[in-house]
């Protein structure tokens, strides 16, 4: 049944039931009552499909993302308690001399972290398109925020640097990675496949498709297996790439406990690797990072293994000499 023939006998009906026979009052309430409500009918039919029709892929997806969030916040704890007001520009610079908390961290990188979230729901609302738009701007905001928030550190005053604005996500990268806010030894544009990304944001023919459909064809889109699973490898390594800049930042602190991830040690060393790398020396590693096999050897030997026994270390060894 056409948009069209719906919409004539919902007038019909609304008249029935003495409503004012004013087309343009009745349009309102066909768009307010049917339209929007079906529309968010069909996403939570889509979020359903989505969650269940391979239960086994979002499973491991929603156990990935629950993780390393669970980890960032561990992360926060780790300094809460030594904050010294820093959500107040004007006593930023003093904070950064005392040694100051989260609160700057978490004030730059809120907007995106919001983004970050939309994007999630509608990768599970299956509009695919507008995820991955909303993934790469996010991103964007992400590399901009963490890049100022280091230079707030380097020059111990709240700094804001315009130019961010007019530096194109690649080069913003660069600039990202220069600053060692990565993963050690990753290019961060490969790590989180952008181009993959920009095609989604410059392809005029994806815009022009995807701008061109009706509200009934959105609504009809569907559950798309390759299309999510395409979709949140990409969020995940977002993710992973703000838990390693986090890491980063929170070094930057002078009073910090990370004493509090002792008991995830091993579950970050099973779960992240790259991760429990940046902790050595900063929390008791007892066990392999690769293989979870009891360590033997004094803390330089563990160091110098880089928190591996002497069989993942050359391993390690061989595949960073092939690369």
């Amino acid at each position: 049944m056409s948009d069209d023939n719906i919409r004539s006998a919902f007038h019909k009906w609304k008249i029935a039931e003495g409503w004012n026979s004013d087309p343009d009052i009745l349009n309102q309430l066909f768009n307010d009552h049917y339209k929007d409500g079906m529309r968010k009918f069909e996403l939570e039919k889509a979020r359903y499909e989505s969650m269940f029709t391979d239960p086994e892929t979002w499973s491991e997806f929603s156990l990935r993302i629950h993780w390393l969030e669970s980890i960032e916040h561990m992360y926060y704890s780790c300094v809460i308690g030594h904050d010294s007001g820093i959500s107040n520009p004007i006593s930023f610079g003093h904070s950064v001399f005392q040694g100051w908390g989260p609160n700057h961290i978490q004030h730059r990188r809120y907007p995106q972290v919001l983004l970050g979230l939309r994007a999630r729901e509608a990768g599970l609302e299956t509009q695919y398109f507008e995820a991955n738009i909303l993934l790469r701007v996010c991103i964007e905001q992400f590399v901009k925020a963490s890049i100022q928030t280091k230079q707030c550190f380097l020059e111990k005053e709240l700094t804001l640097n315009p130019d961010l604005n007019d530096l194109p996500l690649r080069k913003l990268l660069v600039e990202f990675d220069n600053l060692e806010l990565g993963v050690p030894g990753e290019d961060s544009y490969k790590f989180l496949k952008i181009w993959e990304l920009n095609d989604y944001a410059h392809s005029k023919e994806r815009v022009a498709k995807n701008s061109s459909l009706t509200d009934i064809e959105k609504r009809g889109i569907s559950y798309n297996k390759e299309e999510m699973s395409s979709f949140f490898q990409k969020y995940i390594k977002y993710l992973e790439l703000r838990l390693i800049c986090l890491h980063h930042h929170i070094m930057d602190i002078p009073y910090k406990r990370l004493s509090l991830l002792n008991e995830k040690r091993d579950e970050i060393s099973r779960n992240f690797p790259v991760l429990s790398e940046l902790l050595l020396g900063h929390i008791p590693t007892h066990n392999c990072i690769s293989c979870l096999t009891k360590l033997t050897g004094n803390k330089e030997k563990i160091k110098l293994q880089r928190g591996r026994c002497y069989s993942c270390f050359s391993k390690e060894e061989k595949k960073l000499n092939f690369l």
